[in-house]
């Protein structure tokens, strides 16, 4: 059919831009009856099917090259075949999809609208997510966090069966959001594509995957930036920066409940914009049931948090709690390792003192030990990204400065903020611009290491990898004198470089030459520590033997006197255990070494693994 371009539309430069198509004119049986709007490089119309007589929507990408076309022709008739199959309730069908002289075009089912009852009526409009957080700006309600949530799980689980069919659809925004007798539903699939690993410009600015953001998958990072922007009502370019966290109405409009479930949305967006791909959720379906992980009707647990089968899932904040509450009580509580899954026990045996033997009436109560099991996990219910750390320690890297020279504390200053606030926003040339003129203030009493492994952080997220080679080069040529609280600092940012055989030749350095100076708390963390990065270089045997020398510690002398001596050794052991257990949920790799070997008990062995340092 002969292309007319009759019509004139403003685009978003304020300049106009003509149609590629006119009112009355007919594609395959479908009569266009208005022009809706614009939007991924395409018309969308309101047009008639000339066989039923109702309503449809028409998208109409115009003609750029002939491959350009042909490709994604192939790419529609993929996700009407993947989406027929499927029968997603959150994917727009595809009615009708075909080529012509003027381009592509295909007919979709048309969505709730709002503004008059007539959709040819002009002041008929679809409703689109964007629409409806337009009209919350102006009302005196936000959406609630379960609203939001209700919102966007079903678009996390449209996603997962798009990228399932091996598509990406590039475009994900509020206004591709659509609603179907009030269900959300993802429409606008004109930018789809099967090359999904990689990064393009095509989508919206704001929502389509920056240039930072390479590996893992594009889509993510438009579903994080809209999940942002119905949280808050601001533009994705705010993402990140604290001034933007609540929405319009103030943080003053939620109540606590809510702020929390705000915050907890936010850690949700972290996540899913994390730098390294491996930080990242696994997929949409992950990112979906932590999406919902605490509301009422629906609380799976993180992958990330149970990769053994477990028979009782309890509440991390409840089991924490209970198990400190527990010990402050003075009762007596033990994590051991069982062929299933830990368990904790009432009343257990006590580990045997390495000065004092079990007596027969502790051995007795062995027998009668009555297990009740229950999940181990961090207080905030789950672990650290490596950018988390790295913004947990940023207030306390830099020193404060010495008399007479330049104010240098971060934690009372301006640049403190100013650091932070770039780092968060990923402004890492105006974090290197800080830095350096800190580092220039310093020259006289010297440049903390954790300042310069900052630095070297910084320039790797500039992709400067030789200049931070050069950094990380003097830095790996000695092992200097280190406190705990330096080394705390220094392996958050070692692993973020991912100097990993570094940081665990360091941890064993200090464990060496500090180990008789230190407490028995410190030389717990420092052993957890280099498991740690056991754990990450696969050496899971070194990281159980650091288990084994760490209970082969004498126990702390606690300070309460309400604590007998059994009951601060059976702290002790409790303390030890856990933080492995950590590093099982952690790492699921070293929970299968253990597995497979039978879950060696963690006794203390006197095997001389110092040859392994």
């Amino acid at each position: 059919m002969k292309s007319t371009k009759i019509a004139l539309m403003p685009c978003h430069s304020g300049q106009t831009q003509e149609l590629s198509a006119q009112v009355d004119q007919v594609f395959d049986g479908y009569r266009l009856i208005r022009f809706l709007g614009r939007g991924g490089f395409g018309e969308v119309w309101l047009c008639r099917s000339e066989a039923m007589g109702d309503y449809r929507a028409l998208k109409i990408i115009p003609s750029t090259s002939a491959s350009h076309l042909q490709k994604e022709y192939d790419a529609l008739l993929h996700y009407r075949k993947a989406s027929a199959a499927l029968r997603s309730p959150n994917l727009l069908p595809i009615e009708h999809v075909n080529l012509n002289e003027q381009g592509l075009f295909y007919v979709m089912p048309l969505a709730d609208g709002a503004g008059a009852e007539d959709p040819a009526n002009s002041d008929w409009h679809p409703v689109t997510l964007g629409s409806k957080i337009r009209e919350r700006v102006d009302s005196h309600r936000w959406f609630s966090s379960g609203e939001i949530i209700e919102m966007m799980y079903p678009i996390l689980k449209a996603l997962q069966t798009l990228s399932d069919s091996g598509l990406i659809h590039r475009d994900v925004k509020p206004e591709n959001i659509l609603f179907f007798e009030g269900m959300p539903c993802l429409g606008d699939v004109s930018l789809l594509g099967q090359d999904a690993e990689t990064i393009t410009k095509r989508g919206t600015p704001g929502y389509s995957t920056p240039s930072w953001y390479l590996g893992g998958h594009p889509d993510m990072f438009g579903a994080a930036a809209t999940l942002y922007h119905v949280l808050t009502g601001n533009s994705p370019d705010k993402m990140g920066r604290s001034s933007f966290l609540w929405p319009p109405h103030g943080e003053k409009s939620l109540d606590a409940t809510e702020r929390g479930e705000w915050m907890r949305l936010h850690q949700v967006i972290r996540r899913a914009c994390e730098e390294k791909p491996t930080e990242r959720f696994l997929d949409f379906a992950t990112m979906a049931e932590l999406l919902r992980v605490d509301t009422p009707s629906h609380r799976p647990s993180d992958p990330v948090l149970s990769h053994k089968p477990r028979k009782k899932m309890i509440s991390p904040w409840i089991s924490m709690a209970c198990l400190m509450l527990l010990v402050g009580m003075g009762i007596k509580v033990f994590v051991i390792r069982p062929t299933e899954e830990r368990t904790i026990v009432s009343n257990p045996p006590v580990a045997p003192s390495p000065s004092k033997p079990a007596s027969e009436s502790e051995k007795s109560e062995s027998a009668n030990a009555t297990p009740r099991r229950i999940k181990i996990v961090d207080m905030r219910g789950h672990f650290q990204s490596n950018r988390e750390k790295v913004l947990a320690i940023l207030p306390f890297v830099l020193p404060s400065s010495s008399k007479g020279s330049r104010n240098l504390d971060f934690r009372s200053t301006s640049e403190k903020r100013s650091l932070i606030k770039a780092y968060e926003s990923r402004d890492y040339e105006e974090c290197l611009e800080l830095l350096e003129k800190s580092i220039a203030s310093l020259q006289d009493s010297g440049c903390p290491r954790s300042v310069i492994l900052l630095k070297a952080l910084i320039l790797k997220h500039l992709g400067r990898d030789d200049d931070m080679k050069n950094l990380l080069t003097d830095i790996e040529a000695s092992f200097p004198k280190i406190s705990i609280h330096e080394l705390s600092h220094e392996v958050i940012l070692l692993e973020s470089l991912e100097r990993y055989e570094y940081a665990e030749k360091l941890v064993s350095h200090v464990i060496r030459t500090e180990h008789a100076s230190i407490d028995t708390s410190d030389k717990i963390s420092l052993y957890n520590q280099r498991a740690r990065f056991r754990i990450i270089l696969e050496n899971f045997k070194g990281a159980l033997a650091d288990e084994r020398e760490a209970l082969n510690l004498p126990p702390q002398k606690y300070m309460s006197s309400r604590l007998s001596e059994k009951q601060s050794y059976q702290t002790h052991l409790n303390t030890i255990v856990s933080k492995w257990e950590m590093l099982e949920q952690e790492f699921p790799a070293y929970a299968d070494y253990l597995e497979a070997n039978g879950w060696p008990e963690p006794k203390p062995d006197h095997g001389d693994y110092q040859s392994e340092d």
